[in-house]
Formats: structure tokens, C-alpha cells, sequence
């Protein structure tokens, strides 16, 4: 299993987990007050820019949703999630942008005199409508990380660290949240009991599968509209895009390891 595929369905899980992360961080510390406080969200008062978080955020994940989907397209087991991942993320998106981000700068801007706290408050439960989709793409990425997981087999969390490039904490955090939601387990490598690798739990996988049935025969019908010739080239551009990922993703990689500070950015002494 190319650690390009396995990196990129790893940034992205944690990606949407620190989207949903945000989402119930407003619902939770910022929502219960701000209907009577709107300077709280009012960055020209002083208040929590929330553009500064959500906009590389999404940037980032989507970012990296699209490269995982073009990565792993070939692979049936990751693509369905990825797609579904998409869909919910797009919907939110674009509801978000019709309706919901409007209001949002409509308060930003607004004297906090005008606002009341009634028509705060019913806007912050319309905004909480949006989290089962977050949740939706949330546990997509995470089936589709699982997927990539199933195939190579049982790892520690510094395997993992290693080809996915994140850092071991944000792998021990992802597989924590893994395992309490019973996708995951750690047992002892048969080979090396000392050594503590990671697995994905079947049988909560299958069920999870199950739920995107209906997202597969979707999938199918669009599949029929196409002729096998255009299929083709589809799938070889997919390929080789792919390929091409995966060693530009080699070379960043080796680059970044062998030159000191090669991103440019000045380090911290």
C-alpha cells in the first residue's frame, strides 16, 4: 500500500475531525451566549473571528479530500466513503453559503442594539442543523482511513506516524477516537507481544458499509451513463494522476527529511 494513499486518507480523517471539533466548539462555548452578548462574534469589537478558523479549514480539508479521492479512486472500498464524505461536506457547503454565511456577517456587522437576542438565538439552532452533516463526513473520512488500514494490515501507532507523515500524537489522538466509537482496537502483535499494533474492527466496518448501500447503486447508474471507452480514460487519468501524486508526495517527503528547514520558514530557537 503506497504511503501516499495512506498519508493523504490520514490528513484528511483529522481534518474533519478538526472541522467537527469547531462546529461543536461554537454550539458549545460560543452559542450559549453570544445571542446576548453579539459583540462576542464581532471581530471589530473585539469579539472570536470565526472566518480565521473555518476558512483554512475547509480550505485544507477539502484540499486534501479531493487529492485522497483522486489517489485512491481505483480502490472501491475507499472511494465509496470519500464520495459520500463529498457530498454531505458539499451540501453543507453550499447551504452554508446561501443561507447561513449571510446572516452570519449580517450579525458581524450589525450594532449589537439592533440584534435581539430571540432572532440570535433561532439562527444559532438553524446553524446547528448543519452538524449532522459534519458528522456524516466525519465518520466518511474515518471509513475510508479504516479501509486503507484493512488493506495494509495491523500497525503500531508509529508505523502509522511514519507513512501517513503526521505526528505521533495526531495519530494517537485519531486512533483514540477510533476505537471509543468501535471502529478500531489495539491488541498485542502475535509475533511480539510487547509490541501494541492496531487493527480495524471488522465487523462494525461491514456495518458501516452497510449504510452506504444505497449510495452504491447511485454510484452504479452514474457509471451506466458512460460508454466502457470513456470509463477508460477516465480511469487512466485517475491512474496516473494518482501516480504522479504519489511520487511528488516521495519527493516532498525526502526533501523535507534530507534539507533542514526546507519549507522556508524561519525555525524557532
Amino acid at each position: 500500500m503506497p504511503s501516499a494513499l495512506l498519508a493523504l486518507s490520514s490528513l484528511t480523517a483529522t481534518l474533519a475531525v478538526v472541522a467537527l471539533g469547531g462546529g461543536l466548539y461554537e454550539f458549545l462555548v460560543v452559542d450559549p451566549f453570544w445571542p446576548r452578548r453579539p459583540d462576542l462574534i464581532q471581530p471589530a469589537r473585539g469579539g472570536v473571528s470565526r472566518k480565521r478558523f473555518w476558512i483554512p479549514a475547509h480550505t485544507a480539508f477539502e484540499l486534501s479530500l479531493l487529492a485522497a479521492l483522486v489517489a485512491g479512486w481505483a480502490r472501491p472500498d475507499m472511494r465509496l466513503p470519500l464520495l459520500v464524505g463529498l457530498a454531505s461536506h458539499m451540501t453543507m457547503r453550499v447551504w452554508s453559503l446561501v443561507d447561513f454565511i449571510p446572516k452570519a456577517l449580517a450579525f458581524e456587522r450589525a450594532e449589537p442594539s439592533t440584534i435581539t437576542e430571540g432572532a440570535a438565538r433561532r439562527w444559532s439552532r438553524r446553524s446547528l442543523a448543519r452538524l449532522p452533516l459534519d458528522v456524516v463526513t466525519c465518520g466518511a473520512m474515518l471509513a475510508a482511513l479504516i479501509a486503507v488500514l484493512d488493506r495494509v494490515g495491523p500497525m503500531s501507532a508509529g508505523e502509522i506516524a511514519r507513512r501517513s507523515g503526521l505526528a505521533t500524537a495526531s495519530v494517537t489522538d485519531l486512533i483514540d477516537r477510533l476505537e471509543q466509537k468501535g471502529f478500531a482496537r489495539r491488541t498485542r502483535d502475535d509475533n511480539d507481544r510487547r509490541r501494541v499494533v492496531v487493527e480495524p474492527a471488522g465487523d462494525r466496518v461491514a456495518a458501516a458499509a452497510r449504510l452506504f448501500a444505497s449510495t452504491r447503486r447511485s454510484l452504479a447508474r452514474l457509471f451506466a451513463r458512460y460508454s466502457d471507452r470513456e470509463l477508460t480514460v477516465i480511469a487512466d487519468f485517475l491512474e496516473r494522476n494518482a501516480g504522479r501524486l504519489r511520487v511528488e508526495t516521495e519527493r516532498v517527503a525526502t526533501v523535507t527529511r534530507d534539507v533542514p528547514n526546507a519549507t522556508g520558514v524561519p525555525s524557532r530557537s
